[in-house]
């Protein structure tokens, strides 16, 4: 709380939290400061904090911003019932021309994509997104957002920035084995991969791959978190899609995966990660090159990456820290339960095992 306090007092026009899912917070004490803070506030508790070349399953960074914000939040994602886009459209009135946007989201909603979608109905490809899903690794909905009006669950926040962001979107994840015909699916439930039970075509393409990874009963997500799906976009390109759990013989996946979509079963070496983490610092400190900034920079790294990397993640955040201006601030950011942005020309996805950079222009 002094920290919030001291960023207020030095003039900060809104300010942004991250703070670490295993603090465990006292909810009503957070609540009630939350209230009482005279300008914006937004952010959210996510399974890791990262700073510099460091992640953190404890702790909290509060960034005072010395511009101001426009904020909204939309609640109860997993009512099939919820009618959302009145809402949407007046904050897209609101905020009309500004150039960035920040999304952030209880990671463990459903509908997330499908939400993803009608925000880009109403906002377009003229903004630059980022951002992605907080929320805890126990896959239950939880209070993780922050707010004005306290924590909030089940929620999306919509944070509309006049302030230009660059940003860059890699995985680095390559195709082992497809494609594959998603015949039957339930949002973000596969049943049926070219007419088979899911989890026999998928579990059959993974143990053929080799000695190392065999399912048992109990392993499920500790096999799976190396042989993510990737759907195919038409440039050729992937939306990763994590599977996390099984439920008989479906797949479960952290956001949906829509029937008829053609899909690969995907896989990552550590140098192949690695080296995607440079390419994006590299490609958007290409782009800040007439355009050097004060602000940090930012990321938004999958928790999954964290997981599979385990002791090599630092040097994932050491090959982005090592690519980035060399007179760039800090890099703050977190591990996020999925990633949100836009990148070129493309429309804004919802990514798994992805990691996005980004890095605000001077004024």
């Amino acid at each position: 709380f002094k920290n919030i306090d001291k960023a207020i007092a030095s003039g900060a026009k809104s300010l942004l939290l991250f703070s670490a899912d295993e603090n465990n917070f006292d909810e009503e004490a957070i609540n009630n400061k939350l209230k009482t803070i005279p300008i914006t506030v937004f952010g959210g508790i996510f399974p890791q904090i990262i700073y510099q070349n460091d992640s953190y399953k404890h702790g909290s960074m509060v960034c005072g911003l010395d511009f101001a914000v426009q904020t909204d939040s939309v609640t109860n994602l997993s009512h099939s019932d919820t009618d959302y886009t009145q809402q949407i459209s007046t904050f897209a009135e609101k905020t009309r021309g500004y150039p960035t946007m920040m999304v952030f989201v209880d990671g463990n909603s459903k509908h997330i994509a499908a939400l993803i979608e009608k925000i880009y109905d109403f906002f377009g490809n003229e903004i630059t997104y980022l951002g992605g899903g907080a929320g805890t690794l126990k896959l239950k909905v939880k209070p993780c957002l922050f707010s004005n009006q306290g924590l909030l669950a089940d929620s999306v926040q919509l944070i509309a920035i006049d302030h230009q962001a660059l940003v860059n979107v890699e995985h680095g994840w390559e195709k082992l084995a497809g494609p594959f015909v998603i015949t039957e699916s339930d949002h973000n439930v596969i049943k049926m991969i070219d007419y088979h039970p899911a989890y026999e075509t998928y579990k059959m393409v993974i143990e053929d791959d080799g000695v190392y990874y065999k399912f048992t009963k109990d392993n499920f997500f500790d096999v799976a978190k190396n042989y993510p799906l990737g759907i195919e976009k038409i440039d050729g390109t992937f939306i990763v899609r994590d599977p996390i759990m099984l439920q008989d013989n479906d797949l479960v996946c952290v956001a949906e995966v829509p029937e008829n979509s053609i899909v690969y079963i995907l896989k990552g070496m550590t140098d192949k990660l690695i080296g995607a983490a440079s390419k994006a610092a590299s490609a958007v400190t290409q782009k800040m090159k007439q355009s050097p900034s004060h602000y940090p920079a930012f990321l938004f790294d999958c928790i999954s990456r964290s997981l599979i990397l385990e002791k090599d993640f630092n040097k994932e955040l050491n090959a982005i820290n090592a690519n980035l201006p060399s007179k760039q601030p800090n890099l703050i950011g977190v591990s996020t339960i999925g990633e949100i942005a836009n990148y070129g020309n493309f429309c804004l996805g919802f990514y798994n095992k992805t990691l996005i950079i980004a890095l605000f222009k001077g004024r």
